[in-house]
């Protein structure tokens, strides 16, 4: 990762500048695995995206994750295999689940992969990338939560800008918000019941989703309370239970909202829970809400890749682990126009699963790289 190329990949995306000599993607030393007996060099990579049997530009995108085409040998494999199961097993698919450690930073990925005969390549089906880097992420705003705990910032300090979920009206808003204090009110946490008049004056409004109401309501109960934010959080289990959301709406049980006038996004409830204990830690918090539509911003990485930078620089060492597991198809597709999803990389409620009605997997071994290898080629991932 020190390699020199890495950076100005990632410059290219980030200043649209013509990428240098042309160069789309790269990846790390492989590290080399047995797969149901065929030799795969395994490796990370960062690298536009994939179109077909070409990649695209690296100004139109990124991602950093596993390299599919590292496990085109093992496609090749089963692409040239012969038998009465011949064409069952020419449609399997590997799905590839990974953790990625260094330092502080602990992420989590997964990619599922079908082999194409054709264009010799291992094509992402669906997946869920270590990091992804898209030009005009949430409808063209960069969105942040900057959080202070303790009077003048005397307290811990961290920033959620990754897995929020947009508002619609935001897009018709000038900005996000100045730093304020953090409220949440354990007694009406849905926002179902109107808050006191001026009990949220100048405050963010912390309120968790569901509940029986929507989330324009929500925003417009905190708004009328004189919040001059909101931030919806989910809880555990949230999320399985009323699925994702890409982007929050006005309508609610054939109902449309007034559009608020307040910023509003919506965080995991990871980020719900450490938003909630600095609401709740002895001195308060205060949180701004940052949208901009600078292109600047747009295209900056997210701060936990920045510290995997970081971390990287000053020698830490990167450690992986992956399982490998290979999907069999009760019968071939007949299309993957409609791209085929594992419920287990989709959230609950996406259309065209492969359930276990139809499938079945097979774990075919678990990678662990424990720590860099000194010298020599086949280093550390």
């Amino acid at each position: 990762f020190k390699d020199k190329a890495w950076g100005e990949l990632l410059d290219t995306f980030q200043t649209k500048r013509r990428a240098v000599d042309g160069v789309t993607s790269v990846r790390s030393d492989p590290v080399e695995c047995t797969l149901d007996g065929i030799q795969v060099p395994l490796a990370l990579t960062l690298s536009g995206f994939q179109e077909y049997a070409e990649l695209r530009s690296p100004t139109e995108g990124l991602f950093f994750g596993l390299d599919a085409d590292s496990l085109w040998p093992y496609f090749r494999s089963m692409l040239g295999s012969e038998g009465p199961d011949a064409a069952l097993r020419r449609s399997d698919l590997l799905h590839l689940s990974c953790t990625l450690r260094c330092g502080n930073v602990e992420r989590h990925g997964g990619v599922l992969l079908r082999g194409d005969a054709d264009s010799r390549c291992a094509f992402h089906v669906d997946f869920r990338h270590l990091w992804h880097f898209a030009p005009l992420p949430n409808f063209g705003l960069a969105l942040e939560i900057e959080v202070h705990e303790g009077k003048n910032r005397s307290g811990a300090s961290f920033v959620l800008d990754e897995d929020l979920s947009n508002a619609q009206w935001n897009l018709a808003l000038r900005s996000g918000t100045d730093l304020a204090p953090l409220a949440w009110d354990a007694n009406n946490e849905f926002a179902f019941r109107p808050f006191s008049r001026g009990a949220l004056a100048g405050k963010i409004a912390l309120v968790r989703r569901g509940g029986g109401c929507g989330f324009a309501q929500k925003a417009l109960a905190a708004q009328e309370a004189g919040a001059v934010g909101c931030i919806i959080y989910e809880s555990e289990g949230d999320r399985e239970d009323m699925g994702y959301v890409y982007a929050m709406g006005q309508r609610f049980s054939g109902v449309e909202y007034p559009a608020p006038k307040i910023p509003c996004l919506m965080v995991n409830a990871q980020a719900g829970k450490q938003l909630i204990e600095a609401a709740r830690s002895p001195q308060g918090a205060q949180a701004r809400i940052g949208m901009s539509r600078d292109e600047a911003a747009l295209r900056r990485p997210a701060r936990s890749f920045e510290t995997f930078q970081e971390n990287v620089a000053k020698g830490e060492p990167v450690h992986i682990a992956v399982l490998v597991e290979r999907v069999e198809l009760a019968a071939p597709l007949s299309s993957w126009t409609d791209g085929p999803r594992i419920s287990w990389l989709m959230p609950r409620g996406a259309e065209y699963m492969i359930t276990s009605e139809n499938t079945s997997t097979h774990v075919l071994g678990t990678v662990h790289v424990v720590g860099p290898r000194p010298t020599g080629p086949g280093g550390p991932i």
